[in-house]
């Protein structure tokens, strides 16, 4: 298995996703991504059900970027299984939507988002933001980890 964290992707829209992958490029993020694209196959993902079961193939992510608006289960579902079951809590949980209503934001939070981000609609706005995630959640933020673990682990090597 890599020794770099994995990100899980959560997007239904193609679009979308072809915007953040190429901006996940030119910030030079490095990790390994996996993508699934609804609510639905993020939960078999993250409990390593079906396909997902091989964990060397398909670790358990250390970041979750996930959509709200998706067919099958939205991000809420997602969010939902991962407070239930109480694996998610290495686990940073960033919803990025393009939803902003308050009381969908209030939701995620209350459900365990460690952030809520309006995914941007232009190619440039959609860079900066990659951008700003790989400074404060791939290089700056540190995660719990082993007793053992270094206090300068982070989730990427750049």
């Amino acid at each position: 298995m890599s020794s770099e964290k994995t990100i899980l992707i959560a997007e239904d829209s193609e679009q979308d996703l072809q915007m953040l992958l190429r901006a996940f490029q030119s910030a030079g993020v490095q990790n390994p991504v996996q993508v699934v694209p609804d609510g639905l196959e993020a939960i078999r993902y993250l409990s390593g059900e079906g396909p997902y079961a091989n964990r060397e193939k398909y670790p358990f992510p250390a970041i979750l970027l996930l959509d709200l608006n998706m067919p099958k289960q939205d991000g809420f579902a997602v969010l939902s299984f991962l407070e239930e079951r109480s694996i998610g809590s290495k686990l940073l949980k960033i919803v990025l939507t393009g939803l902003s209503d308050r009381k969908l934001i209030d939701k995620a939070y209350r459900l365990g988002a460690n952030s809520f981000l309006h995914k941007p609609t232009r190619s440039e706005d959609l860079q900066n933001l990659v951008h700003f995630f790989k400074e404060y959640w791939l290089i700056l933020n540190r995660l719990p980890g082993p007793a053992n673990a270094s206090p300068r682990q982070h989730l990427g090597d750049f």
